[in-house]
């Protein structure tokens, strides 16, 4: 298991994670964070700082004056219950923090390693082969891999907007549920999968008797299901807030499926919005508590579908990443591993 090969003990709770990450970068825009992202998505804690995120913490110089920032990331570190294994950072912060961690008075937070570079997570050699930016598959290609029963009217140059989440409050429907009425008007077509009981189960079978071309909710809990909607798809709808929904945008973000993801902290804070980073970014970002914000996203979406170069180069992009990604964390973990190594071996008289 992955936490014996790091030499940490396995936790209890939710995901069980290996791994309590801390990644610092002082500017984000200039950090390859899907690696991190894949990380999450593999069950490890990861929570990154930046300026932005610790906002009473911007220092007047901005993000490259680094040592104000050091001093605001260790005060978040320290007013908190939570503790990393182990820090990772981009730029020139790192200096100063590991300074400041090392004189700080906390035993545990001073054994804490750091690691200073940063070369590690642009990923170890060149990627696999994969499609050229414009072999996409046809609209009707993707619609064939849902079964027969489950499709929607042919209709070209209309995207599928997926999801696969249940539906229910916990996964964040309740934002869907509020803009239904709005997302039917729009030039899409839209794939729910509902796997077991919903309160929003009436609703969508009165929307889907409404809107036949428009709207289908697919009853199916069995294996398979929710990889043959991802499969049809073209954008993906995921309103949830946790590390699972990282994972799921992972998933599609493989497939060259575009997701429509919560701003929510976390590790889905590590995929950049395609609008505001049009050269990294690979999804449309909504904040979770404003339906508007998330009709806004999908509409985003719908724009760049129409844009049809624009929409090859971001699916291909998208496919690119994660092959990258996949193979920078597991670059990552090795990299994690040897640094605990040796810092358990430095200190003999501690527990890993």
């Amino acid at each position: 298991m992955i936490w014996e090969t790091l030499g940490l003990p396995e936790r209890a709770g939710a995901g069980g994670c290996a791994l309590r990450l801390l990644v610092l970068a002082t500017d984000p825009a200039t950090l390859d964070a899907l690696p991190f992202a894949t990380l999450a998505a593999r069950g490890h804690e990861v929570r990154l700082l930046s300026p932005r995120s610790l906002a009473s913490a911007e220092p007047a110089g901005g993000s490259g004056s680094a040592e104000p920032f050091a001093r605001a990331a260790l005060a978040w570190l320290r007013a908190g219950p939570w503790r990393p294994d182990l820090v990772h950072g981009h730029g020139g912060c790192l200096a100063p923090f590991a300074a400041l961690l090392r004189s700080c008075g906390d035993p545990e937070l001073a054994a804490c390693p750091v690691l200073l570079g940063t070369r590690s997570a642009r990923g170890a050699g060149r990627p696999r082969a994969v499609s050229r930016a414009g072999a996409l598959p046809r609209p009707a290609a993707r619609a064939s891999a849902l079964p027969e029963g489950w499709r929607l009217p042919a209709r070209a140059r209309i995207p599928l907007l997926g999801l696969v989440s249940p539906l229910d409050e916990d996964h964040g429907f309740d934002r869907v549920a509020a803009i239904l009425e709005r997302l039917v008007e729009l030039e899409l077509q839209l794939a729910f999968q509902r796997a077991g009981p919903s309160p929003y189960a009436a609703l969508l079978q009165r929307y889907a008797s409404v809107y036949p071309r428009r709207l289908r909710c697919l009853s199916g809990a069995e294996d398979g299901a929710a990889g043959l909607l991802l499969a049809a798809a073209d954008l993906l709808l995921v309103p949830g807030v946790d590390d699972a929904a990282t994972s799921l945008a992972l998933q599609a973000l493989a497939r060259g499926v575009i997701p429509i993801l919560a701003r929510a902290g976390g590790s889905a804070s590590l995929l950049c919005d395609a609008d505001e980073a049009p050269e990294r970014g690979l999804v449309f970002g909504f904040e979770p508590g404003d339906p508007g914000s998330l009709l806004a996203a999908i509409q985003r979406g719908l724009a760049a579908y129409a844009d049809r170069p624009r929409w090859r180069k971001l699916a291909a992009r998208a496919r690119r990443a994660t092959t990258r990604a996949e193979r920078a964390a597991d670059a990552l973990e090795a990299l994690y591993g040897r640094t605990l190594a040796r810092s358990a071996a430095a200190a003999p008289g501690d527990a890993p």
